[in-house]
């Protein structure tokens, strides 16, 4: 009715709708579509009004939550937005527009969009929610003003670990998918092929996915440590023959957690990690990067072992990795478009991979268990929040008359496999990283 004419307040005690009409004509002033003589406009005027009622309590809501102390008193929060359809005597329905979970650690917050994995696309409202500046704003992305530091971990995450999850959300995962195969912390026993660091062996379940998985699986007995620097599963043969040896009696199970780490930095910088009672920011994986170093310094030049000392862990790494780089030296170009630490991390999972899966080929473990579950992927570390792992692979393996059986866990688990091209290097490397192998 007023049209651009500023509607007075209420001559009696109405603050809300006052609130609400000053709040929506700011927004109808910014695209007409809908109050083209109401009755003859192309976007429908009550769709319009509803569409950006939403963006206003959402525009109102998220820097009212910035404001006040509600992160520092929970855990996390789980924001989801939309609009309520009623119709008579019958149910409701619900147009989603947003569904992120936020939570502060460190200072810091981030942010995970949940709406994805949950709703799949946005909807497609051109034509219905105004012009398309007015489209693009009920489909933005509301984040927190007070969350710039988190974003820049949150956007390297997503960026290069595309669908990493945090350690309680991967541990509620496995841990679902495998009681329904009778893996119980009475029958299995928890391995872990994972960097000796300290960092990804904490006392906190929801910070590590390594303390989540024993505490489900270790039987009160802890884990049997299969890893040495970088993950890489030093043991052999002969140490995975004495961890099949102490499964437990009556269909016993084995659970293998293997793959590399990496931390993020809270300005997003790949290979860096704030550690607890450092002041000076060191690098993580520090064995894993290392080898970069020495690597991208002598190119295709066989790099000799190290005489300083006994370092033979360190210089396997140096020369497996070295022959990848060779076949696929997309990040050690200068201004490479593959961030060379993110290849290097990748590489190193398929390094480990590569070298239990025939380990345990060799060794008498599948004769000892009735069942052997693999987990492997990468495990990605952040200054005092939690842990986050991209997974890449969840398999089960058993053996009978002879024969091996293998069974594909990952699609339930996790759904799709990451689209990790341009991150992982070139082609055949993205392929390497996402294929799954068989024993």
């Amino acid at each position: 009715s007023a049209g651009a004419t500023t509607i007075p307040a209420s001559a009696g005690y109405d603050k809300q709708e006052d609130y609400i009409i000053r709040e929506l004509q700011k927004r109808f002033r910014r695209a007409q579509s809908s109050l083209d003589k109401v009755e003859g406009a192309v976007v429908d005027p009550i769709v319009f009004t509803t569409y950006q009622t939403y963006c206003m309590i959402r525009d109102l809501l998220y820097p009212a939550i910035a404001a006040s102390d509600l992160l520092d008193e929970c855990d996390e929060l789980a924001m989801l937005g939309g609009v309520i359809i009623n119709q008579y005597d019958g149910s409701d329905y619900f147009q989603p527009l947003d569904f992120q979970a936020i939570k502060k650690g460190g200072g810091l917050v981030f942010t995970e969009d949940l709406y994805t994995q949950t709703f799949g696309k946005k909807p497609i409202l051109s034509g219905i929610a105004g012009d398309e500046d007015s489209v693009k704003d009920v489909l933005a992305q509301a984040t927190l003003k007070t969350a710039s530091l988190g974003k820049s971990f949150m956007s390297s995450l997503k960026q290069y670990f595309p669908s990493a999850s945090t350690s309680k959300q991967t541990g509620d995962r496995v841990i679902k998918v495998l009681r329904n195969r009778g893996y119980t912390d009475k029958n299995s026993l928890f391995g872990a092929s994972i960097c000796s660091d300290e960092i990804n062996t904490c006392g906190d379940k929801n910070k590590c996915l390594f303390t989540f998985l024993k505490e489900e699986y270790g039987g009160g007995l802890g884990a049997f440590a299969l890893g040495g620097l970088a993950g890489v599963p030093f043991v052999g043969k002969s140490g995975l023959g004495a961890y099949a040896h102490h499964v437990p009696d009556n269909n016993g199970k084995l659970l293998i957690l293997y793959g590399p780490h990496v931390g993020i930095g809270s300005d997003g910088s790949v290979g860096k990690i704030q550690r607890v009672g450092l002041s000076k920011v060191s690098s993580a994986c520090g064995a894993a990067i290392g080898a970069y170093k020495a690597i991208a310094s002598a190119g295709a030049t066989p790099i000799p072992a190290s005489t300083a000392g006994y370092d033979d862990e360190e210089d396997y790494i140096i020369g497996e990795l070295q022959k990848r780089f060779i076949r696929d030296p997309s990040a050690l170009d200068k201004g490479a478009a593959v961030d060379p630490i993110t290849f290097t991390t990748y590489q190193t999972y398929c390094m480990i991979r590569d070298l239990l899966y025939p380990a345990i080929a060799a060794s008498d473990l599948l004769d000892e268990c009735d069942e052997l579950a693999m987990l492997g992927g990468v495990i990605i570390n952040q200054y005092d929040g939690s842990d986050y792992f991209q997974p890449l692979d969840f398999q089960a393996i058993k053996k009978g008359g002879g024969l091996v059986f293998t069974e594909d866990l990952y699609t339930q688990t996790f759904g799709k496999k990451p689209i990790l091209s341009g991150i992982a290097g070139d082609e055949d490397s993205v392929k390497d990283v996402l294929a799954q192998v068989l024993l």
